[in-house]
């Protein structure tokens, strides 16, 4: 009687893709830069601990600096912040922002934020002026934060004051166009950008030129490179 051979691995084992974040970490290195995430509103908390994955890689790096996660609605920023607290750990320094002169005064500056692992706010925030006659403040020299740009044009937010390592942009087809929303957010300074797309809001944009070169331009995608290749190489999908 012959040897029975050893069984045959699944192929769909064998060809199980690679978690978010990973997948995500990996486009950041090989590009450095970010693109686009094609994932269902119901999927945020999925993409969220995403997100929280690649902040604890960032943590390993303390020149990194903070993440910026920005959400279209008050009940979104919520969610973000209830699934990155929840996936990061009770203790972690994730911040909702707050734009009461208050908390902007002597919380919500430049130098306390750039402490934070990750902050969340909402694109009506970034939108917004700080209040009039606020102190354009900085961070020490001895921070990471040493490249935190001065004081802006006077409808710039506290946002607007600091050099993001990352940045994300929840419900980015919002930001494809000319409203106030999205001039706030492309004169926001981060170094890796990923835009947020509900599936079909994304397989829409290769019929769309305009809102196409939005998305290059929302994510630093380099000057001069093939616009098709944006969506073929630097575009996840959370079911892929």
């Amino acid at each position: 009687m012959a040897p029975l051979s050893p069984p045959t691995p699944s192929p769909r084992l064998a060809q199980r893709p690679r978690s978010l974040g990973r997948r995500l970490r990996n486009l950041e290195r090989s590009g450095g830069v970010g693109g686009a995430v094609g994932a269902p509103p119901l999927a945020r908390g999925r993409v969220a601990k995403a997100v929280a994955d690649l902040i604890r890689r960032d943590e390993e790096n303390e020149d990194s600096g903070p993440t910026l996660v920005l959400a279209a609605t008050a009940a979104a920023a919520d969610e973000w912040l209830s699934a990155l607290t929840l996936a990061l750990g009770p203790h972690s320094n994730v911040l909702k922002h707050a734009t009461t002169a208050r908390a902007l005064e002597r919380t919500h500056t430049p130098a306390r934020l750039g402490r934070m692992s990750c902050v969340v706010a909402t694109y009506a925030q970034a939108s917004r002026a700080d209040p009039p006659g606020r102190e354009a403040r900085t961070a020490p020299a001895s921070e990471w934060l040493s490249s935190a740009r001065p004081s802006q044009q006077a409808q710039d937010s506290v946002l607007h004051r600091l050099t993001w390592h990352r940045a994300i942009y929840d419900d980015a087809h919002s930001l494809l166009g000319t409203s106030k929303r999205a001039q706030a957010t492309a004169t926001l300074d981060a170094t890796l950008c990923w835009a947020v797309f509900g599936p079909l809001k994304l397989d829409q944009l290769s019929r769309k030129p305009a809102q196409l070169r939005g998305l290059a331009t929302l994510v630093k995608y380099p000057r001069g490179a093939p616009l098709s290749r944006l969506l073929l190489e630097r575009t996840v999908r959370l079911d892929d």
